[in-house]
């Protein structure tokens, strides 16, 4: 009988898809709305990944909206879904 492991992501890969599960969370439902469940679901994690790799959600809004590419429209994006925010750039 054969046994199949399947390989643990590394914690790069594990950042990397909770920041692309926030940015599409962020984007289609605004900062207030989103919560920190939703992004671990979209991801296909628990919570607890993403508090291990994220302090909190502000710091997981911000690090999403950092995605190389996309710096201009991000900008334009964190004004229009939290206005509360100040964004400098």
């Amino acid at each position: 009988m054969s046994t199949s492991t399947l390989a643990r992501p590394s914690r790069a890969d594990v950042r990397e898809r909770i920041l692309v599960a926030a940015d599409k969370v962020f984007t289609a439902q605004g900062y207030a709305n989103a919560n920190l469940s939703q992004i671990a679901a979209e991801a296909g994690f628990t919570k607890g990944a993403v508090y291990s790799n994220f302090d909190s959600k502000p710091e997981l809004f911000a690090d999403s909206r950092r995605i190389p590419g996309t710096r201009e429209a991000r900008r334009d994006d964190r004004r229009r879904l939290c206005p509360s925010l100040q964004v400098t750039n």
